[in-house]
Formats: C-alpha cells, structure tokens, sequence
C-alpha cells in the first residue's frame, strides 16, 4: 500500500473538521483544556517549596544526675496535663464540626477521655500534695536537727 500524500490528508483533515457541529468544538476545547490545566498545576507545585531553607533542630532535654524520682513523676504529670489540653481542644473543635455536618459524635470516647483527663489532673494534685508534704518534713528535720 502506498502512503498518501501530504495534499490528500490535509484534505482530508480539513473536510473531517468542516463537518463537525459546535457541540463537538466545545468537547474538543475542554478535552485539550483539562489536561493542560492538571500539568500546568502539577509544574506549579513543584515549583513550591515545602520547606524552609533552614533545618530545623530539635534540641533535647538534658536532666542532671541527681534527679529524684518526685522530679521525674512530676514532669511526666506536667507533660500528660499539657497532653490532655491539647486533645481536649482537638476534640472540641471535632465536636463543632460534627455538629455543624450533623454527624453523631461518639461521646461515650470523648467522656472516656475526659475521665482520663480528670485522672491526671487528679494524680497532679496528688503529687504536688506529696511535695508539700515532703517539704514541709523535711523542713521540720533541719529545724529539729
């Protein structure tokens, strides 16, 4: 078979075209537009920088030695009340939300962890009762003494 000749399949082409209805130029014009929006998206964020062009460090904490047990119970006790808040807002603010949408909430989780929540603060409270205690005899030791 020989290949036709550039003359013919331009006429062919052109007359292909000349036969279409507007319909099909809208199609064709969305069908070339999409692809070329999604591409030129994807270019745009590689061009984006996630991340800043410092690194970030993260320091670790140094204890001393001779930290007490008191010392370590109370920091833990410092970091689960500062844990909790944290949850807590995250778990009012999906509260809003699902109210907003009106999606059933599980409340019985959320009273879960408020309970747990009250807990901590509860052994807080207990520990900075045990340091006022611990205080205040061995401050009556070095009187006595």
């Amino acid at each position: 078979m020989i290949p036709p000749k550039p003359k013919v399949i331009a006429g062919d082409v052109k007359s292909f075209f000349a036969r279409r209805e507007r319909h099909s130029w809208v199609a064709l014009l969305f069908a070339i537009a999409i692809p070329v929006g999604i591409i030129y998206l994807f270019v745009l964020d590689g061009k984006t920088n996630l991340f800043d062009d410092e690194p970030v460090v993260i320091y670790a904490e140094s204890w001393p030695l001779d930290r007490s047990d008191a010392d370590i119970r109370q920091r833990q006790s410092e970091l689960a009340l500062e844990a909790d808040a944290r949850r807590a807002a995250g778990r009012e603010s999906f509260q809003r939300l699902a109210d907003g949408f009106g999606i059933e909430y599980d409340r019985e989780a959320a009273a879960e962890a408020e309970r747990i929540s009250e807990a901590n603060r509860e052994l807080a409270e207990q520990l900075e009762a045990q340091e006022a205690q611990e205080a205040a005899i061995a401050e009556s030791c070095t009187a006595d003494c």
